[in-house]
């Protein structure tokens, strides 16, 4: 299964679907590890959304929990 992402691409900021006790992980192109955030942190939101603003474009890995998708930032 895959992890749905939206808008993809993207220019400011991104969703995506909830994944109940698991953390978020997005990593570059080169492998380094771009945003964290843990599971308790998520616990507040309905639908994550993260800011892609200060990000190069690119593509990026989103992993939540068990599942990953690619993720295209584009200005």
């Amino acid at each position: 299964s895959s992890l749905n992402l939206w808008p993809n691409p993207t220019a400011a900021s991104f969703q995506c679907e909830p994944f109940p006790g698991h953390g978020i992980e997005v990593f570059d192109a080169r492998g380094q590890l771009v945003v964290a955030l843990d599971a308790k942190s998520l616990q507040a939101r309905q639908t994550p959304t993260l800011s892609t603003k200060n990000w190069p474009e690119g593509i990026y890995i989103v992993r939540y929990g068990p599942i990953s998708n690619k993720l295209v930032v584009q200005r």
